[in-house]
C-alpha cells in the first residue's frame, strides 16, 4: 500500500478484521487529505462518504474473514439466505454493474501466515461468481475460496 501501512495484525474473528479495515480506510483517506465521514453497519460493514475532485462519492466495504470453520468457504448473509449482502448480490445485472462502482468486498484468510497472499478485494460480480451453488434465498450462502474469482487473488 502506498501509504506505508503495516499488514493488519487481527483478521479473525471477522469483527476484528472489520475494525482493521476501517483503520486502514481512515489512514488512506487521511493521507490523501480527503474530507470523509466513515460509518459502520449501514447495510454493509463500512460506508465512507468522501469529497473528491469530482464531487461527493460513497464507497462501501463488506469484510469477510476465513479461519476454516467451514471447509474452503466463508458464509455471508444469515443461514436462511437473508440479509443485505444477499439482497445486494441478487440484484439484476444492470443494477449490480451500477453498485460495483461503489461497493467492494474484502476477504482475509486467517489460515495463511502474515506476509502471504491472504487478502482478496473484489466487486459484486466476482462475489456472485464465487458463491457456492449461486446466491439464493433459503440457504446459507457461502463464498468458495477456490472459486476463480477469489483463488487467483488469495493464493499466488
Amino acid at each position: 500500500m502506498s501509504v506505508g501501512l503495516p499488514e493488519p495484525e487481527a483478521i479473525y474473528p471477522e469483527s476484528l478484521f472489520e475494525a482493521e479495515v476501517a483503520r486502514i480506510v481512515e489512514a488512506v483517506y487521511g493521507h490523501a487529505s480527503l474530507e470523509f465521514a466513515l460509518h459502520t453497519h449501514l447495510g454493509l460493514d463500512l460506508a465512507a462518504f468522501v469529497t473528491t475532485a469530482c464531487g461527493p462519492a460513497v464507497r462501501m466495504l463488506e469484510a469477510k474473514s476465513y479461519n476454516a470453520p467451514r471447509q474452503g468457504g466463508v458464509g455471508f448473509g444469515d443461514g436462511g439466505g437473508e440479509g443485505p449482502q444477499v439482497d445486494l448480490l441478487l440484484s439484476n445485472p444492470s443494477a449490480l454493474r451500477l453498485v460495483d462502482q461503489s461497493v467492494r468486498w474484502v476477504l482475509a484468510d486467517a489460515t495463511l501466515p502474515r506476509g502471504a497472499a491472504r487478502y482478496a478485494c473484489f466487486d459484486c460480480a466476482a462475489a456472485s461468481q464465487a458463491a457456492m451453488g449461486g446466491v439464493a434465498r433459503g440457504k446459507q450462502n457461502t463464498f468458495s475460496l477456490t472459486a476463480p474469482a477469489l483463488a487467483t487473488t488469495l493464493r499466488t
